[in-house]
């Protein structure tokens, strides 16, 4: 783990060193075009600059006395290579830097200076011994208007001082840039180093955590408000994980407790009978016996597989489920176990309106069925005997509303909390019927599978009452 927090560090270093150096080759491959403009520009300004001042002293002079060679020769412009050509394009004049050399004259030059004057690049066709350290002159050529006719003035420079100047400058900005790039990616490792500091400390804890000691965690009093937020959920998605770690062995407690009591009654009463000969009469209180402790297995697998599927743990077929028709099955299906203990079951259903969706729940049928059922007869175990177990359909603001009431003596209010629990029951001396306390744990499977919810409390005059609420197919509808 902690190679793995090195590694994030790494490719966070990396990944500013390579941002960080896109943004430096963009802003610096900008700067230096801009600047190589800007330093061509002033070059031909250059140019122009002296190409003007020789012209207009030509033009002054054309009327007097000097030829244009010896006029051409009293300018003295270091570096610069000045010729004087004819309207037909004969040299008549040039520098002595020129010597015996001559600057070509393009064949369409004298096309072009009717636009203005011409600007070239002379490289391949240099003639000898005017080439600079660059390898390339710079040539501006135009018209003169002097008296009696006119003349072409060419003016040439190297382009080596443009060159050097140029050199430095991208020496300048690349150095500076390497050097940028070097401190920015060494304050970017410290920052990356310093910042996921945090990190390897829960690194560090999280190879600590166990499952035998549940009771570690992140500690985040030391931490910046960032990874204490982090820290604090992480704790919360402990906590909750502990929770639910110890409610599922505490559940895994209680099933082996009910599996193992009519398991162990079973083989006690089968080594009791395996000692000697018996009478038919034990022989048959043994197999009542076993009947009945077959029976309660049954009603503990059978319970949990439902819960199970409550839960989400197989799959489950959603249609719309009328609230009347589940309701009345639950009624039918605990009608029997009702008249045994002389309870009364008494529904009052919701009446149709026009809105049909309204009597309809989106939801398995049999699970919705069950959970009903579960409740009426967890209402009528408790019921005294000569009572009635009220259970009433409502719809109202978008939602059935499931009641069901009994007049029992109410559920002790240390015990509300747990009524929902696997495997609790509430103590009852009284009670007709023995559960394995999965029944309400069940119904709460069921209507949370459905989105719903369900709450338990005492009646004032008596008995306690479970309101379940479920959305309506009409609130669930795409146009609402």
């Amino acid at each position: 783990m902690w190679k793995k927090a090195r590694s994030i560090q790494s490719r966070l270093t990396l990944h500013f060193i390579g941002v960080f150096a896109a943004v430096l080759i963009v802003v610096c491959g900008g700067l230096l075009i801009a600047r190589d403009r800007d330093m061509c520009e002033q070059f031909d300004d250059g140019l122009r600059i002296h190409a003007e001042v020789v012209c207009d002293a030509l033009a002054r002079n054309g009327a007097g006395s000097e030829s244009p060679a010896t006029q051409l020769r009293s300018f003295r412009f270091p570096d610069y290579y000045l010729q004087l050509r004819n309207a037909e394009g004969v040299v008549v004049a040039k520098s002595a830097s020129l010597a015996e050399q001559t600057l070509p004259l393009p064949d369409d030059a004298v096309t072009l200076l009717k636009r203005g004057p011409v600007f070239e690049t002379l490289e391949g066709a240099i003639p000898r011994g005017l080439v600079g350290e660059s390898g390339e002159l710079r040539m501006l050529t135009v018209d003169v208007d002097s008296t009696p006719q006119p003349h072409i003035l060419q003016l040439a420079l190297s382009t080596a001082p443009l060159l050097k100047s140029w050199t430095r400058l991208r020496n300048l900005v690349v150095g500076g840039s390497c050097l940028g790039l070097l401190v920015g990616a060494t304050l970017a490792w410290w920052m990356a180093r310093r910042n996921l500091a945090p990190l390897s400390q829960i690194v560090a804890t999280a190879e600590r955590f166990q499952v035998e000691d549940l009771s570690m965690r992140f500690d985040a009093h030391a931490s910046t408000d960032d990874v204490k937020a982090m820290l604090t959920g992480l704790n919360r998605m402990l906590d909750r994980f502990t929770s639910s770690f110890r409610s599922h062995e505490r559940f895994i407690a209680d099933v082996a407790h009910e599996l193992k009591t009519p398991l162990a009654l079973l083989l006690s009463e089968a080594q009791v009978l395996a000692q000697s000969e018996r009478s038919p009469i034990e022989y048959e209180r043994f197999l009542s016996t076993v009947q009945d402790e077959v029976r309660a297995l049954s009603q503990v697998v059978e319970s949990l597989l439902m819960l199970a599927r409550a839960e989400g743990g197989l799959q489950v077929s959603m249609t719309d489920a009328p609230v009347n028709e589940f309701v009345m099955a639950a009624v039918e299906r605990t009608a029997h176990i009702a008249s045994r203990v002389e309870v009364n079951i008494v529904p009052t259903l919701a009446m149709p309106e026009e809105e049909h969706d309204a009597l309809l729940v989106h939801g398995d049928h049999a699970l919705l069925s069950l959970a009903v059922t579960n409740l009426l007869r967890n209402a009528i175990r408790y019921a005294p005997p000569q009572t009635q177990v009220g259970v009433t359909v409502e719809v109202t603001d978008a939602f059935a509303v499931i009641s069901v009431r009994d007049g029992g003596p109410g559920i002790p209010d240390e015990h509300v909390p747990h009524v929902f629990d696997r495997f609790y029951r509430v103590p009852d001396e009284h009670s007709t019927f023995q559960g394995v306390g999965l029944g309400l744990a069940i119904v709460k499977g069921v209507v949370d599978l459905h989105g719903g919810e369900i709450k338990v409390a005492n009646l004032p005059e008596g008995g306690c009452q479970f309101t379940v609420r479920l959305k309506t197919a009409m609130s669930q509808s795409p146009n609402e």
